[in-house]
């Protein structure tokens, strides 16, 4: 995505291998107004509720980059109703997730659920501090995943925690870390 903002009125859905890129926090993905319940769609026995998801109900997917970008949730104009994840990702191996900020999202800034080897880094999901800015939910939610690392990035001002990371299921965490992370 070269530099700019791309309105979205419905869901971007990515069931393959992927590289998104842009060119810094100039490249922004916003969610148009009044367009949030536009965004829950059922993928397989799962349902999406998010601005980017990433998922494919028939198979794994592997490789997955999401670099230098920005994704605006635009809060003020879409009530959740349950709606409005920033990224919504499942059953992934190998994602990288680098220098990005997500922000004002109705729900969660990145969900990230029954994936392993995740690489985050350079994260900026706190917004202005404004009330309006914040995320609605979690900056970076985890659940069922193993073999995470989470750097250098900061996540405040969120209406629940910044950096969430659960198990799911009766499982354990196994191979997780999170270095220089700041969460107010």
């Amino acid at each position: 995505f070269p530099a700019g903002t791309y309105l979205l009125s419905d869901s971007i859905n990515i069931s393959r291998s992927i590289q998104i890129l842009g060119e810094g926090f100039t490249s922004i993905l916003k969610l148009k107004n009044s367009s949030v319940a536009n965004l829950a769609q059922a993928i397989g026995a799962f349902t999406f509720t998010s601005i980017v998801a990433i998922y494919n109900a028939s198979a794994r997917i592997e490789n997955v980059s999401v670099r230098d970008i920005a994704l605006d949730g635009n809060k003020a104009n879409n009530d959740s109703g349950g709606s409005g994840n920033g990224f919504q990702i499942k059953d992934v191996d190998n994602l990288c997730i680098d220098h990005v900020r997500i922000y004002d999202c109705p729900r969660d800034g990145i969900s990230v659920s029954s994936s392993t080897r995740i690489i985050a880094t350079n994260m900026d999901l706190s917004g202005s501090g404004a009330a309006s800015m914040t995320n609605g939910g979690e900056g970076f939610l985890t659940t069922g995943t193993e073999k995470i690392l989470i750097a250098n990035s900061i996540a405040t001002g969120c209406l629940l925690r910044g950096f969430d990371i659960e198990t799911s299921g009766g499982s354990t965490l196994t191979e997780v870390a999170m270095v220089n992370c700041i969460s107010r």
